[in-house]
């Protein structure tokens, strides 16, 4: 795997930062509805931690992750029929129909080790699944940082947007 170092994005130069890491930023709906409709990309948002269960209990990620961001994230995937995973720092790609078991975990812990073990997991889970990309929702990319460096890690392609445009029309799926 190419050395690959943890993605310095600040706050007043997010957008140009972004882009030197090779991440496409996207506002426009019909662009990501085009992607979308491609099949081959992976929507996804980052873990939380504002979780609800308990140690040792397994769970969907619906269930587990609840802030306002990942329920409003929930809802906008299955109106649109959308496959989803969140990004996990345990767990790497947790998919939307698969139950884990609660953890606490923050990614400050992580040591570059980890996320370069959570890398290789997540691109083997992609390749097994047909995804060669990443639709990664997240309202702040400063926030983001720590998936950004998961994702690049893997070296597949990263689209990154801020809000979740209404896609629901006829025909759409």
């Amino acid at each position: 795997m190419k050395k690959i170092s943890k993605p310095k994005i600040r706050g007043e130069t997010w957008l140009s930062d972004l882009t030197s890491y090779g991440i496409v930023y996207l506002q426009d709906k019909t662009k990501i509805s085009e992607l979308i409709i491609r099949k081959n990309i992976l929507v996804c948002t980052r873990c939380s931690g504002i979780k609800s269960g308990i140690l040792g209990e397994k769970n969907l990620p619906k269930n587990f992750y609840t802030s306002k961001l990942h329920l409003n994230f929930y809802r906008w995937c299955e109106s649109n029929k959308l496959s989803y995973a969140i990004l996990s720092d345990k767990y790497g790609l947790f998919l939307d129909y698969e139950k884990r078991e609660f953890y606490d975990l923050h990614p400050s812990s992580l040591l570059d080790k980890d996320f370069i073990v959570l890398a290789d997991g997540i691109k083997n889970k992609m390749a097994k699944c047909g995804w060669d990309s990443f639709l990664f929702y997240n309202r702040s990319p400063v926030m983001s940082i720590p998936y950004f460096y998961m994702m690049l890690l893997t070296g597949l392609k990263i689209f990154f947007i801020t809000k979740l445009p209404c896609l629901i029309r006829k025909g759409f799926f």
